[in-house]
C-alpha cells in the first residue's frame, strides 16, 4: 500500500501508477480512510460491497458510508479498535451490509495504518463459510456417531479385564490393556474433536457468568492433585503478585465461562502432569489493577522456540522421541486458545527445553464493585421469577 503515498519531490510516478492500477484492479474491497477519519478512495470492489461510488462516499465520514456488523449484529467501529494496536488487525466474524440493497455479506477485514490513516481491506468469504460449515457438521456428526461404539468396545474390554467377570490369561490380559489404551484415546479424540467443533462456530453464544477467580482456579486444579501424586510428582497451589513478589490476596474477581475455564486448565494441567517425569507440577493465581492471571508450570521437557510457535495449532504436536510415547490429538492447545480468545482473554507461553514450561491465562479483572453488582442483580432476578413462579408464597391465607 505504500505505491498509494502522496509523491513527495520529484521523480517517477510509475511505481506510483503500477500500485493505483493494481488498487483499482484487486477483487478484494480496499478502502482508504484518511487521519480525519473521511474516506479518500474507494475501488471498485469497494464500491461493490458498500453500494455507494467513490464520487458518493469520497470526503464523508467512513462510519457513514462503512457499515460493519458482527455476528451478533451489533455495528462495529473497526477503526477506533485499529488505533491503538501497532501491528495491522484482522478478523472474520464481520458482516458488510449493502447501503441500498442492504444486502448482508461475510468478510474477513484487516486495517492497517497508513500515512496517519487506515487503509481497510476487505475479503468476502461467502464461500469458504459455507465449506467450514459443512467441515465441521461432518466432524460433529461423525463423532457423535463414533462415540457409542468406541464406548461399547471400552466397556467390553473392561469386562474382559475385570476378574470378576473373566479370566484370561497373561497374553490376552496384554492385547486387552493395549485395546483399552486405544479406546481412551479414541474417545478423548471424539471429545476433542467435538469441542473444537464448537470453539471453531463463532455463531455459538457465550454465556459468562461473575465469579471468584482465584477460588474457582483452585477447585479446578485441586481436582488433579490425586494424579499428580499417583505419577510421583509435586503439586502446589498459590498466588504470586505480577512481578513475582508476595501477593497479598485481594478478592479476584473475573466474568467468565466456568465450563471454558475448567477445559483450559484441565488441558493445562493434564499435559504437565504427562510431559514432566519428576519435580512439579505449580498452578499460581494473580491480578493487577486490569487482569487476573492463572499459570500453570512444570518442570517437564519443555519446548522448543520452533515448536512454541506452532503448538496452539490445530493437531500440532511436538514431534520427538519423548512425545512419541505419549497419547495426544493435537487439539488441546488449539481449543485452550480458542475457548480463551472467547472469554476475551489471551495465552502466554514461556518454555525451555529440558527445564519445563509456563501457560498463562490471562483474562480481563472485574472490580469488586460490578462483581457485586452484577450477583446483586442475578438475585434480584431470582427472586423475581421465583415471585412470578409461586406468587402464593409467604403469604398470608
Amino acid at each position: 500500500m505504500g505505491l498509494l503515498r502522496r509523491k513527495k519531490g520529484g521523480g517517477s510516478s510509475n511505481s506510483g501508477m503500477i500500485g493505483y492500477t493494481l488498487f483499482m484492479l484487486t477483487t478484494e474491497g480496499v478502502i482508504v480512510v484518511e487521519p480525519d477519519m473521511n474516506i479518500q478512495l474507494i475501488n471498485p470492489a469497494a464500491e461493490a460491497f458498500l453500494e455507494v461510488t467513490t464520487a458518493e462516499a469520497k470526503g464523508l465520514n467512513y462510519l457513514s458510508m462503512v457499515r460493519l456488523e458482527d455476528v451478533q449484529g451489533e455495528v462495529v467501529n473497526v477503526i477506533a479498535q485499529a488505533q491503538s494496536q501497532e501491528k495491522p488487525t484482522a478478523r472474520r466474524d464481520l458482516i458488510v451490509i449493502g447501503r441500498k440493497s442492504g444486502r448482508r455479506v461475510p468478510v474477513e477485514l484487516t486495517v492497517v495504518k497508513w500515512d496517519g490513516g487506515f487503509i481497510l481491506n476487505l475479503r468476502d468469504i461467502t464461500v469458504e463459510l459455507k465449506r467450514e460449515a459443512a467441515e465441521r457438521e461432518f466432524i460433529s456428526t461423525a463423532s457423535h456417531e463414533m462415540r457409542t461404539p468406541v464406548a461399547s468396545i471400552r466397556g467390553f474390554v473392561e469386562l474382559a479385564l475385570n476378574p470378576q467377570t473373566a479370566t484370561i490369561d497373561d497374553r490376552a490380559r496384554g492385547y486387552l490393556t493395549k485395546a483399552q489404551t486405544a479406546s481412551l484415546h479414541l474417545g478423548g479424540l471424539f471429545r476433542d474433536l467435538l469441542d473444537t467443533t464448537k470453539a471453531d462456530d463463532k455463531q455459538e453464544r457465550i454465556q459468562l457468568h461473575p465469579v471468584d477467580f482465584a477460588a474457582e482456579v483452585k477447585r479446578i486444579s485441586d481436582l488433579h492433585a490425586p494424579a499428580i501424586a499417583q505419577k510421583g510428582l509435586n503439586y502446589q497451589f498459590g498466588t504470586t503478585g505480577a512481578a513475582g513478589g508476595k501477593f497479598l490476596a485481594p478478592a479476584l474477581y473475573a466474568q467468565i465461562n466456568v465450563q471454558f475455564l475448567t477445559e483450559i486448565l484441565d488441558n493445562l494441567i493434564e499435559n504437565a502432569i504427562k510431559y514432566t517425569q519428576a519435580g512439579w507440577v505449580t498452578v499460581t493465581v494473580g491480578g493487577d489493577e486490569r487482569y487476573v492471571w492463572a499459570v500453570v508450570s512444570d518442570t517437564g521437557m519443555g519446548i522448543s522456540p520452533e515448536d512454541s510457535k506452532h503448538v496452539f495449532q490445530k493437531f500440532y504436536r511436538v514431534d520427538n522421541s519423548f512425545t512419541q510415547t505419549i497419547g495426544g490429538t493435537g487439539l488441546g492447545l488449539y481449543l485452550v486458545k480458542e475457548r480463551t480468545e472467547q472469554m476475551g482473554g489471551n495465552l502466554q507461553l514461556k518454555s525451555e527445553v529440558g527445564k519445563g514450561s509456563q501457560f498463562s491465562l490471562i483474562l480481563p479483572r472485574l472490580s469488586s464493585y460490578d462483581y457485586e453488582r452484577i450477583m446483586q442483580a442475578q438475585q434480584n432476578a431470582q427472586a423475581m421469577t421465583q415471585k412470578t413462579l409461586h406468587p402464593t408464597e409467604g403469604s398470608v391465607q
